[in-house]
């Protein structure tokens, strides 16, 4: 029929275009990285140049995946992080850095986990205490003072880290839980 009666249509209206099928088509084929990514990606090559021996190198990116911020970094992943033999060495190292320079603030998160991890309760609280005076909106330290806290039957103090939590983000899961 369209063939016979070619006249009474329009050159115009017999070009189609497909409807595009992909819609949220990428721009370039590389992906990118999100902060959850850059800050696992540095933790693992931190806890690479630990093993290797070259702690200043791992002190740096484990700050540096520190100061992201990044959501994927919750008290769950640093109870879970393994600093392995060497974690004795970068402890003493963190200590004596934050002896000779106490512009070194961050350090205090990290001597707080590992003296969690090492299970001297009392230090760890005065090391996450003290990172939080500097780090005020840091939820996982005032998570890691809640917690430790209630392993020293200390309910109130517990109660108000995790009502400190909720102060900063009132939607944090661990905080509402507790």
């Amino acid at each position: 029929i369209i063939n016979n009666n070619l006249d009474v249509f329009n050159n115009d209206s017999l070009s189609i275009t497909l409807p595009k099928l992909l819609i949220n088509k990428p721009l370039s084929s590389e992906t990118e990285y999100t902060i959850d990514d850059i800050a696992i990606e540095q933790i693992e090559l931190a806890i690479t140049y630990l093993h290797n021996g070259l702690y200043t190198e791992a002190k740096i990116n484990f700050i540096d995946a520190l100061n992201l911020g990044a959501e994927i970094l919750d008290i769950h992943y640093f109870e879970n992080l393994d600093f392995g033999a060497e974690q004795n060495n970068f402890m003493n190292i963190l200590e004596e850095e934050i002896n000779q320079d106490s512009l070194n603030t961050s350090n205090y998160f990290y001597l707080g986990l590992i003296n969690y991890k090492n299970n001297q309760l009392e230090k760890s609280i005065n090391y996450f205490t003290k990172y939080n005076e500097y780090y005020s909106n840091d939820i996982n330290a005032l998570l890691f003072l809640g917690k430790i806290n209630e392993q020293l039957n200390n309910w109130l103090d517990a109660i108000f880290c995790y009502h400190r939590c909720l102060k900063i983000d009132s939607n944090n899961f661990n905080a509402n839980l507790s």
